[in-house]
């Protein structure tokens, strides 16, 4: 644990999920596969379809509509929405079945086993303050156990946008009715996360537990871990 500034008691702490709470680059990978193979075997036989011709499709929308890089299961929708549309459907039999495609990934990519550790550290943790998920993905943990530690959910979205901007981190202020400094981040990306949260004046903790590679930080956290159970030293 390296602190470099003090952390002032909270009222919230916030919670990134993907590599913050566990490792996410085998569970994305893993997903994704299997989702590129449920399309390709089971939607779309008019037409070559590829994980290329996927993310080809991601890159115009985002290029025509910038707002959707801020929802990724919007962005997702509409992606397959157009690739099923290309592929001979109708409009409502593609706007159904992007909706059932969507829900089918959320769900696969959200097949995480938490470690007990972690599940630990945020139970004791759930007992004196409110923890809130404010994450830029779309795992789904609210039906889980996990889920029940949790106060909220804020996912990012085309209404709120995502990390770092300060839509989303004011959206949070606001719902909670705290000041900057009331709140504590927990995360563990440079750019969305640290400097996100240090943007809008909130304090927060860089957890490094998962990082494979770090990049150079644009601002100072107030503190950074190298394993989540050392939250308990800080806020109890």
């Amino acid at each position: 644990m390296i602190i470099y500034k003090e952390i002032i008691k909270p009222k919230i702490l916030s919670f990134d999920l993907d590599d913050t709470l566990y490792d996410n680059k085998d569970i994305i990978t893993h997903a994704e596969e299997e989702f590129y193979q449920h399309l390709k075997s089971n939607y779309f036989n008019n037409f070559e379809f590829s994980k290329e011709v996927y993310n080809q499709e991601k890159k115009r929308l985002v290029f025509e509509l910038p707002e959707l890089s801020s929802d990724v299961s919007l962005l997702r929708f509409f992606v397959l929405y157009n690739l099923l549309i290309r592929n001979g459907y109708s409009s409502s039999e593609a706007k159904k079945k992007s909706k059932e495609l969507l829900q089918y990934f959320i769900e696969i990519r959200s097949n995480i086993n938490i470690s007990r550790e972690t599940f630990d550290v945020l139970s004791s943790l759930a007992s004196k303050y409110k923890l809130v998920v404010l994450s830029n993905g779309n795992a789904n943990f609210q039906n889980k156990e996990l889920g029940n530690l949790f106060d909220n959910f804020i996912y990012a979205n085309i209404n709120i946008g995502a990390k770092p901007s300060k839509r989303i981190f004011d959206y949070l202020l606001k719902l909670y009715n705290i000041k900057p400094l009331e709140l504590c981040h927990v995360g563990d990306d440079e750019k969305t996360d640290v400097f996100g949260a240090y943007n809008i004046g909130a304090q927060v903790i860089w957890q490094t537990q998962y990082r494979m590679n770090e990049k150079k930080l644009r601002v100072l956290p107030n503190c950074k871990i190298e394993n989540i159970s050392e939250l308990l030293q800080i806020f109890l």
